[in-house]
C-alpha cells in the first residue's frame, strides 16, 4: 500500500468518526441550537433541550474534543459556540463523498 493510500485511509477514518459524532440526535440538536445563538451556557442547552445536565456535558465534551464546537468566555460566562470552520469542513467532506458515490 502506498503512503498516499494510507494517508487517504486515515483521513477517511477521521472523517467517519466526526460524522458518527455529528449524527447522534442529541448532538445534532445541540449543534442546531448553537447555530441559532451567539453562544450558550451548559444550563441553557440542557434546559432548552430538556435533557439532564450530565448528558449535555458529555455530548458537549465529545463535540469539543472533535473540534466541532468551542468554548469561549462572553460577558464573564463560559459559553459554547459552533466552530464553523471545522463544521463546514466536515460538511464539505460529506458533499465530496456523496458526489463521489453519485459518479459511480
Amino acid at each position: 500500500m502506498l503512503l498516499s493510500d494510507q494517508i487517504d485511509d486515515i483521513m477517511v477514518e477521521r472523517a467517519a468518526r466526526k460524522l458518527r459524532i455529528l449524527t447522534h440526535p442529541v448532538r445534532m440538536s445541540i449543534i442546531d441550537l448553537l447555530m441559532q445563538s451567539k453562544g450558550l451556557r451548559v444550563s441553557e442547552i440542557y434546559n432548552t433541550l430538556n435533557i439532564i445536565q450530565a448528558d449535555a456535558s458529555q455530548h458537549l465534551t465529545l463535540l469539543k474534543e472533535y473540534g466541532i464546537i468551542k468554548k469561549d468566555r462572553i460577558d464573564n460566562k463560559n459559553v459554547f459556540l459552533v466552530n464553523e470552520k471545522e463544521y463546514n469542513k466536515v460538511l464539505r467532506l460529506v458533499d465530496e463523498v456523496v458526489k463521489e458515490f453519485d459518479n459511480d
